[in-house]
């Protein structure tokens, strides 16, 4: 496997794609691994306010019913990010939009710990979600500089990292947001986050590659892609499911494991948030399950054990068993699905990948934020077990789709 890395690819650049000399620099399996230890940094921006979401609505003066808002901010600036910002990787050198993304990144987690009402905070939550795209940028990234048959499994890789990134950024939440509050959660992102930045700018190379289509025509041709490649409407759909899963079932356990139930502390939250890391180490396999296995039956095992997740949180939520069970069920299903489907998205032509991409992920970030708001609402109305029923349903959802086909390798 180690091979796979180290062997030198260069191929001629796809049509419609422009390339200027570096871009077919092949990758080695130690810069695949510091591009996933920047992911983890960067992705755990967008995850920070989840198990504090208590903490911060009460100190800003956000009503209950509403508190999923946060993340419904968070995750819309994730959307406008990968379809306004992301088709901005076919244009510009990765490099260099990378570390612009990263120092406004910065600033927007700098707002966020400064803020002393919700409208300043919420701004900058829009711009730390915006700025997520970095954890898509290096993907595809990857994905220009390594052979068809390694890119699961750097897929994977990168998976891991946002994994690693999510978990810890929960885990962190709970324990920094207990001994020194909320905002110094966010003051010690904004400075994490420098750092990739500078990490970044010295192990990616300048990628000349380039897009022959101008930005606005990309974007008017983006609703085109459902019909040209009737893959991407059924991987938007799925994906929007167990997305909306995996980041709604912290954004309610952040209030119900406060509540009366179970009475935790942050730190109590952060001890459970440590389950958030259980896929990570599995995510290389996922990667490689989707290189050799068709990815109707992954998904469909995939989308089976978030339902089942999600029935032991309704059927046992006032129980740590029940929750436990919720939480790496969810969450392996969420990380497998996504990884298997962006493999099957990056067989597509090259010259699509990122355009697919943009829709595909602005899709399930869109979801992600509705389902985050409209569980906190049914938590605020319905108590745990009429929002569990509902997330239930929806996952059930996914069942009655239509195959999803394996798209050719390029």
């Amino acid at each position: 496997m180690r091979a796979r890395f180290e062997r030198s690819y260069s191929a001629p650049a796809p049509h419609g794609i422009v390339a200027s000399p570096g871009s077919g620099l092949p990758l080695k399996r130690h810069e695949v691994l510091l591009l996933a230890f920047a992911t983890a940094i960067c992705a755990a921006n967008t995850y920070y306010c989840q198990p504090i979401l208590a903490d911060i609505a009460r100190d800003l003066r956000i009503a209950p019913a509403v508190t999923g808002s946060i993340v419904t901010t968070v995750q819309l600036g994730a959307a406008l990010g990968m379809l306004l910002l992301l088709p901005l990787a076919d244009l510009f050198d990765p490099r260099r939009l990378v570390a612009s993304v990263l120092a406004l990144d910065a600033l927007g987690l700098l707002l966020m710990s400064r803020a002393g009402t919700a409208l300043p905070f919420r701004l900058g939550a829009l711009t730390v979600g915006l700025c997520g795209i970095v954890t898509y940028v290096l993907p595809l990234y990857a994905s220009r500089h390594l052979p068809a048959s390694a890119r699961g499994h750097a897929t994977g890789l990168l998976a891991m990292g946002l994994l690693l990134g999510a978990g810890f950024a929960r885990v962190e939440a709970g324990y920094i947001g207990n001994l020194l509050g909320w905002r110094a959660v966010f003051l010690i992102a904004a400075v994490l986050t420098g750092g990739a930045a500078m990490l970044l700018l010295g192990v990616m190379r300048p990628d000349g590659t380039r897009s022959k289509l101008p930005y606005a025509p990309q974007l008017a041709s983006l609703p085109r892609l459902f019909a040209t490649h009737p893959i991407l409407w059924r991987a938007t759909l799925l994906q929007a499911i167990a997305f909306g899963s995996f980041t709604s079932i912290w954004v309610v356990l952040g209030v119900h494991l406060r509540g009366p139930a179970f009475g935790l502390d942050l730190a109590g939250i952060g001890n459970l948030a440590l389950l958030g890391f259980v896929p990570a180490p599995l995510a290389p396999w996922i990667g490689r399950l989707g290189d050799r296995i068709d990815a109707t039956v992954l998904l469909r095992m995939w989308l089976g054990l978030i339902a089942v997740g999600w029935a032991a949180a309704l059927l046992c939520g006032d129980c740590y068993v029940g929750i436990v069970a919720a939480i790496i069920a969810i969450g392996l299903g969420g990380t497998g699905s996504d990884i298997n489907l962006r493999t099957v998205l990056y067989r597509l032509e090259p010259e699509l990948r990122v355009r697919v991409n943009a829709v595909y992920l602005s899709t399930k970030f869109v979801a992600a934020g509705a389902m985050s708001l409209a569980m906190t609402a049914l938590l605020a109305t319905l108590g745990w077990q009429g929002a569990c029923a509902a997330a239930l349903a929806t996952a059930l959802l996914g069942s009655v789709l239509r195959a999803i086909p394996q798209a050719s390798a390029r």
